[in-house]
Parts: structure tokens; C-alpha cells; sequence
């Protein structure tokens, strides 16, 4: 079995282009984020004629596919309650983050911490910029 992982800033066609190397039936799995799902699907069957062996996944899909059903895992609104907390629990050390009350404030700060992991950007590149 073959994983591969896709991030934000890789291109649909460098995915496909590694995964029409070796043999077709072998089992593969992609990791993507759960916006890039179909794109890499219908890519991969466009190039292939099909995507038999070769699942595409977000992390969080697989998960729920592969855990044993008494494991559970984190939702994205779970993940910003989470989030919530934290900005509650550290409201007086925030500088960016003035209203943290704002019912849509947890959510955004998670989606944006999740969007600048997949980038890859660390504390030291925002410290940088």
C-alpha cells in the first residue's frame, strides 16, 4: 500500500502524475483536504480510466472510517469549541483578537489555524511577515 499526501498547494496534476507510477492495482491511499476530495477523484479516473485500488480521504474521513466505532472523533465544530475555550481561557493575553465574543470568532480561528497548517506556514514565517 502507497500513501500519499496532498497538500493546500499541491497541484491536481503532480498528485496524479505520482500516482500513475508503479502498478495500478496496488492499494493507495490520498490524503487531501476535504475541498480537493472530487477534483482528485475525477482526475484520477480521467488519467487512469478508473481509480479502482486508490482511495482519496480527508484525514478526518478516515478516521471515521477506520477507527472501531466506540473512538470518537473531533468534528470542525468541536475543534472550535475547543478554540473557543482557548480564547476564553487567554482573553487577556490576546492582541489581534479584541471581540471574543463574536459567535463566529472560534470557527474562523480554526479554520485559519487549520489553513495555515496545511500551508505550512510556522509561528517563525508569521513572525517574519
Amino acid at each position: 500500500m502507497i500513501v500519499y499526501k496532498a497538500s493546500a498547494s499541491c497541484l491536481i496534476p503532480e498528485i496524479v502524475a505520482g500516482l500513475t507510477i508503479g502498478d495500478p492495482l496496488e492499494k493507495r491511499i490520498v490524503f487531501c483536504e476535504d475541498k480537493c476530495n472530487l477534483s482528485i477523484e475525477l482526475a484520477i479516473a480521467k488519467v487512469n480510466g478508473g481509480s479502482f485500488g486508490t482511495n482519496v480521504y480527508s484525514f478526518n474521513r478516515f478516521m471515521h472510517k477506520n477507527l472501531p466505532s466506540d473512538k470518537k472523533v473531533l468534528s470542525p465544530e468541536g475543534c472550535a469549541l475547543i478554540v473557543k475555550g482557548l480564547l476564553l481561557e487567554n482573553k487577556k493575553k490576546l492582541v489581534c483578537f479584541k471581540n471574543i465574543y463574536d459567535p463566529n470568532l472560534a470557527s474562523t480561528v480554526y479554520e485559519l489555524i487549520a489553513q495555515l497548517k496545511s500551508a505550512k506556514v510556522t509561528p517563525e514565517d508569521i513572525k517574519i511577515a
